[in-house]
């Protein structure tokens, strides 16, 4: 008896010992409940100020400096030069037709003021002879009537003689301001045509609008990547640089389709650059577009474009570095994947 109840005791404890045994299986199951999603990401700046060539010009322009890339400036910097060599020699003749344009302004007006004195002076003549010739004809009042005669024709003549030297005083100062109108027309077109050409001049310079690190525009060509740099030409707003700025960061990177229902803003992620792969950089996501992009000649499946922000931005993180993203996802079986999937794309 005694001995049948140690075999059952014993029984009991391989019992227990087996259901303790299986409990280390479940744990492994919910862990990999879990699982990391990897893939591919490039830096980009949270705020960027865009830097093209200047608006109003015709023809193509030659960049004579480019700032080097990656160079932190400050507002006010000067980050372009283009080669401003016709421009400054339009606004040499410009100037030059300007000085020649405001002497004869200058010589109209000494013209009009002299022809202002000889015609007040000529009026002031005639008014003293009408005055003359009615002083003597008051004298010739008891004379003979001849002689008054001779007075009233002289005060007629006198009379005659100042209104034909008011109206052409007249005619002359409308002639002098006519023509004197039209010169400061040309001067002011050609002080305009001056500002303008300056205007230009001072465009041959960029400056930086904002704090901020330089970034070279890439544009895709049939070529390949075409980057600009100096002895290039340009036309009107061409986009050629970017001043990013390097206090905020972001990644961008593309998740398959079967992925995309699994991941939320909010979520956590982790940034390792190709460059530094040893340090790592904490993120949130920030969003995960509704629209695939557009897909690759040949290829069914659909990417969609994420972005995530980063944090404890340190001097080695810069735009238009290669990185890899790290997130955590649900893992789950196909049946599900497939119907949330379906459901997604519906």
């Amino acid at each position: 008896m005694h001995a049948a109840r140690c075999l059952i005791i014993a029984g009991s404890l391989v019992v227990m010992a087996g259901c303790q045994e299986g409990a280390k299986p479940t744990a492994e199951v919910e862990a990999a409940g879990i699982r990391q999603l990897h893939e591919a990401g490039t830096v980009v700046a949270a705020h960027t100020n865009p830097v093209s060539s200047p608006v109003a010009f015709g023809g193509a322009l030659l960049i004579s400096w480019l700032i080097p890339e990656g160079t932190i400036v400050a507002e006010g910097d000067t980050i372009i030069r283009f080669d401003a060599t016709r421009f400054l020699e339009y606004t040499e003749q410009a100037a030059g037709d300007l000085a020649a344009q405001q002497q004869r302004v200058a010589s109209l007006q000494s013209v009009a003021a002299s022809h202002a004195t000889a015609t007040g002076n000529a009026i002031a003549k005639t008014a003293l002879a009408t005055e003359l010739a009615a002083l003597d004809l008051e004298n010739q009042r008891f004379e003979s009537e001849v002689t008054r005669e001779r007075a009233t024709l002289a005060m007629q003549q006198a009379e005659i003689d100042l209104r034909q030297a008011r109206g052409d005083s007249m005619a002359q100062a409308v002639l002098d301001s006519l023509e004197l109108a039209g010169a400061t027309l040309q001067a002011e077109r050609l002080q305009a045509r001056l500002a303008r050409l300056q205007y230009y001049v001072d465009q041959m310079t960029v400056v930086a609008r904002a704090d901020g690190m330089v970034v070279h525009h890439r544009e895709r060509t049939e070529e390949g990547v075409k980057i600009y740099r100096a002895g290039d030409e340009v036309g009107r707003q061409v986009h050629l640089l970017d001043i990013t700025d390097v206090t905020a960061m972001k990644v961008e990177f593309t998740v398959h389709e079967r992925d995309r229902w699994r991941l939320l803003p909010g979520q956590k992620v982790e940034v390792a650059l190709d460059a530094y792969p040893e340090h790592r950089y904490p993120g949130t996501l920030e969003l995960v577009e509704r629209m695939p992009l557009v897909a690759e000649e040949g290829s069914v499946a659909r990417q969609f474009k994420a972005v995530a922000d980063l944090q404890d931005i340190g001097p080695r993180l810069r735009p238009g570095m290669s990185a890899r993203v790290t997130i955590d996802v649900a893992q789950a079986n196909d049946e599900t994947s497939g119907s949330k999937g379906d459901h997604e794309q519906e």
